[in-house]
């Protein structure tokens, strides 16, 4: 192997077991709230989507904004 790529793959070695990152235990933690999180913003968009073909408007994407008249 090169010692280039030698090094390479030392300094992620050492990247990867350095106390930098989150404990194990916190990360999922984190996993959990954000996809949890992404799970809710689905629902609305689904729900909103849902609405918008239901009640025949053309637009079939959801508005985040009111219309003025």
């Amino acid at each position: 192997m090169k010692p280039a790529a030698t090094t390479i793959i030392s300094a992620i070695s050492r990247y990867l077991h350095h106390d930098d990152t989150l404990p194990l235990p916190q990360l999922r933690r984190l996993g959990i709230i954000y996809s949890s999180y992404r799970f809710v913003v689905s629902i609305f968009s689904m729900l909103m989507v849902y609405i918008s073909a239901r009640a025949g408007d053309s637009a079939s994407l959801p508005v985040f904004y009111s219309k003025q008249p």
